[in-house]
């Protein structure tokens, strides 16, 4: 179900609110947050696939940044689907995030492929520089519990959580982008994993919020309803004036 926890962030709340906020702090998890944020509204991947992915799905032996890599291991719908890395914000994050980590000397190789790192490191870690685990709940299904609470944190900080601000808002952001993009309801269907009817709810929603006709139509229609209302209050009161 598509409620108002699952809208758009806008460009706003992604860049000058999460990214400022996240990147403002002086700690060593400011470039691994940048990059979960933006793997999460930009690429459309889910949490539990973060948790899985490894160096070597985004990097070349070469240590160039792969346009896309194929998520097949805890998919949040079991089917693999590709997660695009063209955009300029995840490539520059990336590198920035790889940088930091060759500078403290976190993930260290001892060949120059793949830029100096270990390809079979985790992407993303958490503050002890571990990657995040994932839990098991009935039937085995794996639960990426570390990274939802940790995303949560970054959202809280923000003061985003408070203004309705969830995680499933992520999606929506990336569904969003990529439609106002000119990908095709197919494309989004690929990257995304949703079925057409979820995106359409999903930009239906979006477009509810955020255009102007949409939001003017609603008022003026509103203040129609209420006037009416007004008005035949007023015929009653006449009518059991004059009997």
């Amino acid at each position: 179900m598509i409620t108002s926890d699952t809208r758009a962030l806008t460009s706003y709340e992604l860049h000058d609110v999460l990214i400022k906020t996240v990147m403002a702090r002086n700690h060593d998890l400011r470039f691994n947050d940048r990059c979960i944020i933006y793997f999460l509204a930009l690429v459309g991947a889910r949490p539990r696939e973060l948790s899985l992915l490894r160096i070597r799905d985004c990097v070349n032996p070469d240590g160039t940044i792969k346009q896309f890599t194929i998520v097949s291991e805890g998919t949040w719908n079991g089917k693999a689907r590709p997660l695009m890395l063209t955009d300029d914000y995840i490539t520059l994050s990336l590198h920035e995030h790889f940088d930091w980590q060759l500078k403290k000397g976190i993930n260290l190789h001892s060949t120059h492929k793949y830029g100096g790192l270990n390809p079979n490191a985790f992407l993303f870690y958490n503050s002890s520089h571990k990657p995040f685990t994932l839990q098991k709940r009935g039937a085995g299904k794996l639960i990426p519990a570390a990274l939802n609470k940790h995303i949560d944190e970054i959202l809280k900080m923000t003061g985003l959580w408070s203004v309705g601000v969830k995680r499933p808002c992520f999606i929506s952001t990336f569904i969003n982008n990529a439609y106002k993009s000119n990908m095709s309801v197919t494309d989004i269907m690929l990257s995304s994993g949703l079925g057409e009817a979820a995106i359409q709810n999903h930009l239906i929603l979006d477009y509810k919020q955020e255009n102007p006709i949409t939001n003017w139509y609603m008022s003026k229609k509103q203040n129609i309803e209420s006037c009416t209302e007004n008005f035949l209050e007023r015929l009653m009161r006449i009518d059991e004036f004059r009997k």
